[in-house]
């Protein structure tokens, strides 16, 4: 079964003109900090990775502040390495007020 999440699930989601907050993605934060240019604070860090893709499992992070950004990514990184879970990337996106919309599709074959 195929699982879409951070980019990938957002660009899928576009296709049915569905808005979904502004984001980048990076590898780490230095290339995060390079990417920031178009967003205000608060941001919202999201770890991505096939072995914990509900997000509170290994956590997603609102934070005020490059600063603040920073401790997020390297509280991340030692969560994984801990929970031995491959970091493939970080979905850096705009936080907005409102309502959260979780989906989840299965393809029945019948």
């Amino acid at each position: 079964m195929k699982t879409y999440i951070g980019k990938e699930a957002n660009e899928f989601l576009r296709k049915f003109a569905l808005n979904i907050a502004k984001y980048e993605t990076a590898k780490d934060f230095e290339e995060a900090e390079k990417k920031l240019n178009g967003f205000s604070f608060p941001v919202v860090l999201k770890l991505i990775s096939q072995d914990a893709q509900n997000k509170t499992e290994i956590a997603s992070k609102a934070v005020n502040s490059k600063e603040a950004l920073a401790t997020a990514f390297a509280d991340m990184n030692e969560n994984a390495k801990k929970r031995k879970l491959k970091v493939e990337n970080f979905l850096l996106q705009e936080f907005v007020n409102g309502l959260e919309l979780i989906v989840s599709l299965k393809k029945d074959a019948t």
